[in-house]
């Protein structure tokens, strides 16, 4: 059994400053991703070259206005981590296919999976449309021939941690402490249920990057996961095996 590591990226230059903070801002509001102004992403990168020294792949979802460019790509490609794509404009299945299909373009590369950007409580930007429906992602993902494997829902237990069937978790431990359920809260209580069966733990790089107790929270996750011997999952499809980086004693 294993942890699945999702990574939503949502701030195109992050937030750990005040002038990354505006430029995010302005990239969000105009649905574009202003990838000629650099550093372009500098907390993405960081945190896929952080998951690299330790040995351990991701699954990362990338906004429009996060949409990765060539080099990002290429950092992923290198790392053994698989990217997708983080829906906004879900008012719709048209909406959602025009979103996705002009994302595609954007980074010259078809989406084979997706996430959704915000859990329903609000409005995360212009272009966000805040409903969190994840019957209606499922749906559309069937119709298109792509995964929508893992919901934004937080757990109470480690029951409902785990996948409701085959292929789909609904809920997620969040790296982020202020999102997590009051009676599933310890990373000690995450890794022990990792050990029994595959879950999903959700990270933002942008508060990672920003927030010394989530990148503390990072480190301790990553020294228990070497220290409890349970194994980072690789493969969306695939049943988990133990072919994978092997990650150095921390």
């Amino acid at each position: 059994m294993a942890l699945l590591l999702r990574i939503d990226v949502d701030k195109p230059f992050g937030h750990h400053a005040l002038l990354p903070k505006l430029a995010s801002k302005l990239s969000e509001e105009t649905n574009w991703p202003l990838r000629w102004v650099q550093p372009y992403l500098p907390h993405c990168h960081a945190m896929i070259r952080m998951l690299d020294d330790a040995g351990i792949s991701a699954f990362f979802y990338f906004r429009r206005c996060t949409a990765p460019s060539a080099a990002t790509l290429q950092l992923l490609a290198d790392g053994g981590h698989q990217w997708g794509f983080h829906a906004e404009d879900t008012r719709s299945f048209e909406s959602f296919e025009r979103e996705l299909r002009f994302f595609e373009n954007l980074v010259g590369q078809p989406v084979q999976h997706f996430t959704k950007h915000g859990s329903g409580q609000l409005k995360l930007g212009k272009h966000h449309y805040a409903p969190y429906e994840p019957d209606r992602y499922r749906e559309w993902a069937q119709q298109l021939g792509i995964r929508y494997f893992s919901g934004n829902g937080t757990p109470a237990s480690a029951a409902e941690l785990g996948a409701a069937e085959p292929g789909w978790w609904p809920q997620c431990f969040w790296l982020e402490r202020h999102y997590r359920h009051p009676q599933l809260n310890q990373l000690e209580q995450l890794v022990a249920a990792a050990a029994t069966q595959d879950v999903v733990m959700l990270a933002h790089p942008e508060t990672w990057y920003t927030y010394r107790q989530v990148a503390d929270d990072m480190q301790a996750l990553i020294w228990l996961m070497t220290t409890q011997q349970v194994k980072w999952k690789r493969d969306l499809t695939a049943p988990h095996t133990t072919a994978q980086k092997t990650a150095p004693a921390v």
